[in-house]
Protein backbone atom coordinates (compact mmCIF):
# COMPACT_ATOMS: atom_id res chain seq x y z
CA UNK A 1 0.00 0.00 0.00
CA UNK A 2 2.88 2.41 1.03
CA UNK A 3 4.33 1.36 -2.65
CA UNK A 4 1.61 2.56 -4.49
CA UNK A 5 0.94 5.66 -2.17
CA UNK A 6 4.61 6.88 -3.07
CA UNK A 7 4.10 6.29 -6.71
CA UNK A 8 1.04 8.29 -6.60
CA UNK A 9 2.89 11.29 -5.04
CA UNK A 10 5.77 10.97 -7.43
CA UNK A 11 3.32 11.32 -9.98
CA UNK A 12 1.42 14.02 -8.55
CA UNK A 13 4.69 16.11 -8.09
CA UNK A 14 5.64 15.41 -11.54
CA UNK A 15 2.94 16.66 -12.96
CA UNK A 16 2.73 19.82 -11.01
CA UNK A 17 6.18 20.37 -11.86
CA UNK A 18 5.13 20.28 -15.43
CA UNK A 19 2.30 22.58 -15.11
CA UNK A 20 5.00 25.30 -13.42
CA UNK A 21 5.46 27.89 -15.64
CA UNK A 22 9.04 28.11 -16.57
CA UNK A 23 11.24 30.71 -15.18
CA UNK A 24 11.47 33.79 -17.14
CA UNK A 25 14.71 34.38 -18.97
CA UNK A 26 17.54 36.31 -18.21
CA UNK A 27 18.89 36.91 -21.60
CA UNK A 28 17.20 38.76 -24.56
CA UNK A 29 16.76 36.15 -27.26
CA UNK A 30 16.22 37.95 -29.83
CA UNK A 31 17.85 40.13 -32.68
CA UNK A 32 19.02 43.74 -30.89
CA UNK A 33 19.38 46.38 -33.89
CA UNK A 34 22.31 45.26 -36.22
CA UNK A 35 22.69 42.38 -34.17
CA UNK A 36 20.86 38.72 -34.86
CA UNK A 37 20.63 36.17 -32.23
CA UNK A 38 23.21 33.24 -33.46
CA UNK A 39 21.86 29.99 -33.33
CA UNK A 40 24.86 28.60 -30.95
CA UNK A 41 24.50 24.98 -29.17
CA UNK A 42 26.01 25.67 -26.46
CA UNK A 43 23.43 29.00 -25.85
CA UNK A 44 21.62 28.55 -22.39
CA UNK A 45 18.47 30.43 -22.20
CA UNK A 46 16.56 29.88 -18.82
CA UNK A 47 17.67 29.34 -15.53
CA UNK A 48 19.71 31.82 -13.54
CA UNK A 49 22.93 31.61 -15.11
CA UNK A 50 22.52 32.20 -19.10
CA UNK A 51 24.44 32.79 -22.30
CA UNK A 52 23.70 34.05 -25.77
CA UNK A 53 25.44 35.16 -28.95
CA UNK A 54 24.96 37.84 -31.16
CA UNK A 55 26.67 38.90 -34.43
CA UNK A 56 26.70 41.80 -36.42
CA UNK A 57 26.87 42.33 -40.72
CA UNK A 58 30.65 42.14 -39.98
CA UNK A 59 30.61 38.82 -38.55
CA UNK A 60 31.67 40.77 -34.77
CA UNK A 61 30.37 38.58 -32.23
CA UNK A 62 28.59 40.24 -28.64
CA UNK A 63 28.56 37.52 -26.17
CA UNK A 64 26.19 37.98 -23.41
CA UNK A 65 26.24 35.95 -19.73
CA UNK A 66 24.01 36.91 -17.19
CA UNK A 67 24.27 35.58 -13.74
CA UNK A 68 21.45 35.29 -10.75
CA UNK A 69 23.93 37.05 -8.06
CA UNK A 70 23.24 39.60 -5.22
CA UNK A 71 27.25 39.57 -3.27
CA UNK A 72 28.95 42.14 -4.62
CA UNK A 73 32.30 41.47 -7.13
CA UNK A 74 36.10 42.40 -6.97
CA UNK A 75 35.92 44.71 -10.08
CA UNK A 76 40.05 45.44 -9.75
CA UNK A 77 42.18 46.26 -13.43
CA UNK A 78 38.97 47.57 -15.31
CA UNK A 79 38.30 51.03 -15.93
CA UNK A 80 34.97 53.29 -15.53
CA UNK A 81 32.73 54.10 -18.31
CA UNK A 82 29.68 55.99 -18.65
CA UNK A 83 27.07 55.09 -21.22
CA UNK A 84 23.41 56.97 -21.92
CA UNK A 85 23.54 57.33 -18.25
CA UNK A 86 24.78 53.73 -16.74
CA UNK A 87 28.45 53.43 -15.25
CA UNK A 88 29.90 50.10 -16.43
CA UNK A 89 33.53 48.39 -15.90
CA UNK A 90 35.41 47.47 -18.93
CA UNK A 91 38.87 45.75 -19.93
CA UNK A 92 40.71 44.63 -22.97
CA UNK A 93 40.24 41.05 -23.86
CA UNK A 94 41.63 39.43 -26.88
CA UNK A 95 40.17 41.07 -30.27
CA UNK A 96 37.67 42.91 -28.15
CA UNK A 97 36.50 44.40 -24.84
CA UNK A 98 35.00 42.92 -21.69
CA UNK A 99 32.21 44.95 -19.94
CA UNK A 100 30.71 44.05 -17.08
CA UNK A 101 28.32 45.20 -14.32
CA UNK A 102 25.73 44.76 -11.42
CA UNK A 103 22.66 44.76 -11.87
CA UNK A 104 19.90 44.65 -9.01
CA UNK A 105 20.10 40.70 -8.57
CA UNK A 106 22.55 39.78 -11.29
CA UNK A 107 25.70 40.05 -12.43
CA UNK A 108 26.21 41.07 -16.23
CA UNK A 109 29.43 40.21 -18.58
CA UNK A 110 29.16 41.32 -22.02
CA UNK A 111 32.63 40.43 -24.75
CA UNK A 112 31.92 42.85 -27.45
CA UNK A 113 34.66 41.95 -30.15
CA UNK A 114 35.88 44.67 -32.31
CA UNK A 115 35.70 47.31 -29.90
CA UNK A 116 37.86 49.58 -27.88
CA UNK A 117 34.70 51.47 -25.98
CA UNK A 118 31.61 50.23 -24.39
CA UNK A 119 28.77 51.42 -27.15
CA UNK A 120 25.90 49.63 -29.40
CA UNK A 121 22.57 47.93 -28.96
CA UNK A 122 23.86 45.10 -27.28
CA UNK A 123 24.85 47.00 -24.44
CA UNK A 124 22.38 49.37 -24.95
CA UNK A 125 19.51 46.50 -24.58
CA UNK A 126 20.89 44.99 -21.39
CA UNK A 127 21.68 47.63 -19.31
CA UNK A 128 18.03 48.78 -20.55
CA UNK A 129 16.89 45.56 -18.95
CA UNK A 130 19.16 45.09 -15.63
CA UNK A 131 20.25 48.43 -14.96
CA UNK A 132 23.58 48.98 -13.43
CA UNK A 133 23.28 50.09 -9.65
CA UNK A 134 27.08 49.82 -8.73
CA UNK A 135 27.49 51.61 -5.22
CA UNK A 136 28.14 55.11 -5.30
CA UNK A 137 31.91 54.61 -4.69
CA UNK A 138 32.03 53.25 -8.53
CA UNK A 139 29.21 55.47 -9.86
CA UNK A 140 30.28 59.14 -8.94
CA UNK A 141 33.85 58.68 -8.02
CA UNK A 142 35.94 57.96 -10.64
CA UNK A 143 40.15 57.70 -10.16
CA UNK A 144 40.51 60.69 -11.20
CA UNK A 145 37.85 62.42 -9.00
CA UNK A 146 39.55 61.08 -6.12
CA UNK A 147 42.51 62.43 -7.20
CA UNK A 148 41.01 65.86 -7.08
CA UNK A 149 39.63 65.66 -4.05
CA UNK A 150 42.80 64.60 -2.29
CA UNK A 151 44.68 67.83 -4.07
CA UNK A 152 41.78 70.11 -3.03
CA UNK A 153 42.22 68.87 0.76
CA UNK A 154 45.83 69.38 0.34
CA UNK A 155 45.04 73.01 -0.20
CA UNK A 156 48.68 73.74 -1.89
CA UNK A 157 50.74 72.17 -4.60
CA UNK A 158 53.98 70.06 -3.75
CA UNK A 159 56.05 70.09 -6.80
CA UNK A 160 59.01 68.36 -4.84
CA UNK A 161 56.36 65.76 -3.77
CA UNK A 162 55.78 65.20 -7.24
CA UNK A 163 58.39 65.03 -8.54
CA UNK A 164 59.77 62.17 -5.80
CA UNK A 165 56.33 60.05 -7.18
CA UNK A 166 56.76 60.71 -11.02
CA UNK A 167 60.29 59.14 -10.62
CA UNK A 168 58.82 56.27 -8.78
CA UNK A 169 56.26 55.72 -11.81
CA UNK A 170 58.65 55.62 -14.45
CA UNK A 171 61.05 53.25 -12.36
CA UNK A 172 57.68 51.22 -12.32
CA UNK A 173 57.17 51.63 -16.06
CA UNK A 174 60.48 50.46 -16.49
CA UNK A 175 60.42 47.20 -14.48
CA UNK A 176 56.73 46.55 -16.56
CA UNK A 177 54.83 47.18 -12.98
CA UNK A 178 51.99 49.42 -14.78
CA UNK A 179 49.42 49.31 -12.00
CA UNK A 180 51.62 50.98 -9.62
CA UNK A 181 53.02 53.35 -12.14
CA UNK A 182 49.48 54.17 -12.91
CA UNK A 183 49.13 54.76 -8.56
CA UNK A 184 52.00 56.71 -8.64
CA UNK A 185 51.30 59.60 -11.51
CA UNK A 186 47.65 59.84 -9.30
CA UNK A 187 49.65 60.73 -6.21
CA UNK A 188 51.61 62.54 -8.21
CA UNK A 189 48.98 65.14 -9.70
CA UNK A 190 47.39 65.10 -6.57
CA UNK A 191 50.26 66.63 -4.74
CA UNK A 192 50.28 68.83 -8.09
CA UNK A 193 47.88 69.31 -10.04
CA UNK A 194 50.27 71.58 -12.60
CA UNK A 195 52.31 68.64 -12.95
CA UNK A 196 52.07 68.20 -16.89
CA UNK A 197 54.72 65.53 -17.52
CA UNK A 198 52.66 63.34 -14.98
CA UNK A 199 49.09 63.52 -16.86
CA UNK A 200 50.94 63.27 -20.42
CA UNK A 201 52.79 60.19 -19.19
CA UNK A 202 49.72 58.89 -17.10
CA UNK A 203 47.76 59.61 -20.30
CA UNK A 204 50.41 57.26 -22.51
CA UNK A 205 50.54 54.24 -20.10
CA UNK A 206 46.77 54.56 -20.03
CA UNK A 207 46.89 54.58 -24.09
CA UNK A 208 49.08 51.55 -23.68
CA UNK A 209 47.22 49.11 -21.58
CA UNK A 210 44.34 50.33 -24.44
CA UNK A 211 41.83 52.17 -21.50
CA UNK A 212 41.08 55.01 -24.08
CA UNK A 213 38.43 56.61 -21.62
CA UNK A 214 40.94 57.13 -19.51
CA UNK A 215 43.91 57.82 -21.59
CA UNK A 216 42.13 60.79 -22.98
CA UNK A 217 40.95 62.60 -19.77
CA UNK A 218 44.67 62.42 -18.77
CA UNK A 219 45.22 63.76 -22.09
CA UNK A 220 42.71 66.82 -21.62
CA UNK A 221 44.23 67.82 -18.14
CA UNK A 222 47.62 67.67 -20.23
CA UNK A 223 46.95 70.06 -22.99
CA UNK A 224 45.03 72.26 -20.33
CA UNK A 225 48.20 72.72 -18.46
CA UNK A 226 49.75 73.54 -21.81
CA UNK A 227 46.93 75.36 -24.06
CA UNK A 228 49.75 76.93 -26.73
CA UNK A 229 51.61 73.57 -26.98
CA UNK A 230 50.73 71.78 -30.25
CA UNK A 231 52.54 68.37 -28.78
CA UNK A 232 49.30 67.24 -26.50
CA UNK A 233 46.67 68.38 -29.23
CA UNK A 234 48.23 65.74 -31.96
CA UNK A 235 48.29 63.42 -28.72
CA UNK A 236 44.47 64.00 -28.40
CA UNK A 237 44.20 63.32 -32.04
CA UNK A 238 45.97 60.20 -31.94
CA UNK A 239 43.60 58.80 -28.93
CA UNK A 240 40.36 59.61 -30.97
CA UNK A 241 42.08 58.29 -34.37
CA UNK A 242 42.73 54.96 -32.41
CA UNK A 243 39.18 54.97 -31.04
CA UNK A 244 37.84 55.73 -33.97
CA UNK A 245 36.21 58.83 -33.56
CA UNK A 246 37.08 60.67 -36.56
CA UNK A 247 35.61 63.78 -36.20
CA UNK A 248 37.37 64.52 -33.42
CA UNK A 249 40.67 63.66 -34.61
CA UNK A 250 40.31 65.24 -37.47
CA UNK A 251 39.32 68.72 -35.54
CA UNK A 252 42.73 67.58 -33.02
CA UNK A 253 44.79 67.16 -36.05
CA UNK A 254 44.15 70.34 -37.99
CA UNK A 255 44.19 72.27 -34.84
CA UNK A 256 47.47 70.47 -34.34
CA UNK A 257 49.14 71.54 -37.54
CA UNK A 258 47.88 75.59 -37.17
CA UNK A 259 49.67 75.86 -33.96
CA UNK A 260 52.79 75.07 -35.79
CA UNK A 261 53.44 71.12 -34.88
CA UNK A 262 57.19 70.28 -36.82
CA UNK A 263 59.03 67.40 -37.34
CA UNK A 264 58.31 63.21 -37.55
CA UNK A 265 54.90 64.22 -35.45
CA UNK A 266 54.11 66.48 -37.97
CA UNK A 267 54.59 64.20 -41.07
CA UNK A 268 52.80 61.16 -38.77
CA UNK A 269 49.56 63.49 -38.42
CA UNK A 270 49.86 64.92 -42.22
CA UNK A 271 49.51 60.68 -42.88
CA UNK A 272 46.59 60.53 -40.59
CA UNK A 273 44.95 63.50 -41.89
CA UNK A 274 45.28 62.02 -45.38
CA UNK A 275 43.99 58.46 -44.58
CA UNK A 276 41.26 60.51 -42.73
CA UNK A 277 40.35 62.82 -45.54
CA UNK A 278 40.01 59.65 -47.93
CA UNK A 279 37.54 58.11 -45.83
CA UNK A 280 35.34 60.77 -45.78
CA UNK A 281 35.49 61.20 -49.21
CA UNK A 282 34.33 57.18 -49.98
CA UNK A 283 31.84 57.68 -47.37
CA UNK A 284 30.10 60.79 -49.42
Amino acid sequence: MSRVLNILFGLAFFVSACDRPAEPSLCLAQDLGRYRLLVDPDAQVQGSNCRLTYVDPKGRKAMVRVKKEQRPWAWEGRAPHSFEKHVVLYRPEGEGIRVDWQGKEVIVSLWLEGLVLPEGPVLRAYLFTHGSVFPPEWIALTQFEKTEQVAAAAGKSRPQQARRHLAAARKHQQQGNHNMAIQEYHVAVAADAACFACFFEMSKLYHKLRQWDLAIRAARRAQALRPKSAGPIAWLGDLFYRVRNHEQALGYYQKALRMGLSGDEKKGVQRRLEVLRAQRAVAK
